[in-house]
């Protein structure tokens, strides 16, 4: 995009400071990851009909959806880099598989869901051994912290959208870097996207 383009051709930082930039400077627009995740909760809040506990039961759903949504996009910014010469073949094949994805994801979720739900039990599923990545959440679930579920909403809905952006908006820019993806990038990139949400919330 023309945007990303003449941002990524004003800096000439470590790869994950070029990505921070793209994130810093889409603040006030409309396509701003945060905003995004804003809108989303929007959604959910209105179709949850005040209804607290079905509030959080969606919020929760959606945080489990996001953060292993986000997990295939962190693998694909790896392999782009680790293949980069076969990275926009890499981009397609991803987009094709979207839908078949989207639907493996949901049915992981439901049984992580279903996990919390049951105060971390499980009578036996395909995804025992990764119930552990989202036990912390267990607490929250039976205290009904709704803040707590909208915080975390945020934090990952937002970082879910800043990881598409630069997959499918950034990396095409910089596909003589592409070499120098790291998972300290993506880390740092991460690290960053989270503190900027517990800031702004911090100050509402």
């Amino acid at each position: 995009m023309t945007f990303f383009h003449k941002v990524l051709n004003s800096f000439r930082h470590p790869l994950h400071e070029e990505w921070i930039e793209s994130f810093n400077h889409l603040q006030r627009g409309p396509e701003f990851p945060m905003n995004l995740a804003l809108r989303s909760l929007e959604e959910i809040e209105e179709n949850a009909s005040e209804d607290e506990r079905e509030l959080q039961r969606c919020l929760l759903e959606d945080i489990i959806f996001n953060s292993i949504s986000s997990y295939f996009f962190e693998d694909l910014i790896k392999s782009v880099g680790e293949n980069a010469d076969v990275a926009q073949e890499l981009l397609e094949q991803f987009s094709e598989r979207t839908e078949e994805m989207d639907e493996e994801i949901v049915r992981e979720t439901i049984y992580h869901r279903t996990f919390i739900e049951n105060e971390r039990y499980c009578e036996g599923c395909p995804y025992c051994e990764k119930h552990k990545e989202f036990t912390h959440y267990s607490k929250a679930w039976i205290n009904e912290d709704t803040d707590f579920f909208v915080h975390e909403y945020l934090k990952t809905k937002t970082l879910h959208f800043a990881l598409e952006q630069i997959l499918f908006d950034v990396l095409p820019h910089q596909k003589e870097r592409l070499r120098s993806i790291s998972s300290k990038n993506i880390d740092a990139f991460k690290h960053h996207v989270r503190n900027f949400v517990d800031q702004k919330l911090a100050k509402i």
